[in-house]
């Protein structure tokens, strides 16, 4: 069977979709990458997946623009003729759709992987982004034969709009990889040196941030507990991973982040991302809306304790003073105390880690992930 995965950005397939669709591939399906050119569709290619470039405005909506965007899927969906097409992120899960309607693709899957600027924001341009994607995902779904969602907040967001709830599966996620992202597999030669680059003291706490530096991540909350911390705190360290997102309109600025460094937070980008999780001993996401965070995944494999907001997505991951703290979205004092409190217990971080490695292993492994989303076109397949 011929099969296409259709994203808005090369990176989408690549970072979260690839062990899918290699996995795909072994079973026998042509599988192909369908994104706008970037740096890593070349890097899909070399993992022996089939790329197909298409137009798209990320941002715009241009109604001119976007009829392109959706002629021009459709001109590759005519051509290719796949029998599965599976849509990520909101321009191709609902122009992806109409599409394949258009070309004739009996089998359409959704997957709601997060919802992202326009549902996590209040501004004017959220709104109004936020009433074309419901009209367009009503649309969509009519053609969908199966809807994925990653957690069920957003089932209930979007629930009123799909008529048929059978086409509804829940899959957390897309996988984490248990065996890499494994404490022992960092050495602790390895481990030293990287708090060396990070100019990590030995009786330092270490709370680490990793993702894109966008305002939804919550990280104008964790500026304003960060500096409250470090004022009354010597021995605890910020660490932020990750980069700004131009092209997102949700994107903190320039200004914020050198604002962050002047305050003592350490703000870098690294290749390496498993080793400074392994340096960190405690991770941190006050997310406002996650799909399911592969950032608070991966350091849950690495024995983590947690901490996010009480917000969809991210509440999936956390049990409550189990493996970590839920705390409230939008409040620096609740994360503030939820900090000091795994600041000052080790015992009590070391005892939530285990049970994060415990629940990444049982829930969110990459092989269970890969099984239940292979179950569908084993489905589908059956009945071709």
């Amino acid at each position: 069977m011929k099969v296409a995965f259709i994203s808005h950005i090369g990176w989408n397939l690549y970072l979260f979709r690839l062990p899918l669709m290699q996995a795909l591939r072994k079973r026998g399906y042509d599988v192909y990458a369908i994104a706008p050119e970037d740096e890593y569709t070349k890097k899909i290619r070399d993992a022996g997946i089939k790329t197909i470039e298409y137009q798209l405005d990320r941002n715009g909506l241009n109604p001119l623009n976007e009829v392109k965007t959706i002629h021009s899927l459709y001109k590759v969906l005519k051509t290719e003729g796949f029998d599965i097409i599976h849509l990520f992120n909101h321009k191709p899960n609902i122009y992806g759709a109409l599409a394949g309607k258009l070309a004739g693709i009996k089998y359409i899957i959704n997957n709601i992987a997060g919802l992202g600027y326009a549902y996590t924001n209040n501004s004017l341009k959220s709104n109004i982004l936020k009433a074309v994607y419901e009209v367009g995902y009503r649309l969509a779904f009519r053609h969908s034969h199966k809807i994925i969602f990653y957690n069920t907040d957003d089932i209930k967001e979007f629930g009123r709009y799909i008529t048929d709830k059978d086409k509804i599966t829940l899959i957390k996620g897309s996988g984490i990889d248990t065996e890499y992202y494994k404490k022992d597999k960092v050495p602790d030669r390895v481990l030293k040196k990287v708090r060396e680059e990070l100019r990590i003291k030995k009786e330092e706490v270490v709370i680490l941030f990793v993702g894109r530096f966008l305002w939804s991540k919550g990280l104008r909350e964790l500026a304003n507990s960060a500096g409250k911390i470090t004022r009354e705190k010597k021995n605890v360290v910020f660490v932020l991973l990750g980069k700004i997102d131009d092209m997102n309109l949700d994107s903190v600025d320039e200004e914020f982040i050198k604002n962050l460094e002047g305050s003592g937070v350490r703000v870098v980008q690294r290749e390496d991302v498993r080793e400074v999780i392994a340096a960190a001993d405690m991770f941190c996401l006050p997310s406002y809306r996650e799909g399911i965070p592969m950032s608070v995944l991966e350091a849950m494999s690495m024995g983590k304790p947690i901490i996010v907001t009480d917000a969809p997505g991210c509440r999936e991951t956390v049990v409550d003073s189990v493996n970590g703290v839920l705390v409230k979205a939008k409040d620096s004092k609740s994360l503030t105390t939820a900090l000091e409190r795994l600041i000052k217990d080790r015992k009590l971080r070391e005892k939530m880690g285990e049970k994060s490695r415990e629940k990444a292993v049982s829930e969110f492994s990459l092989n269970k992930i890969i099984k239940e989303n292979v179950r569908i076109y084993e489905d589908i397949k059956g009945r071709v």
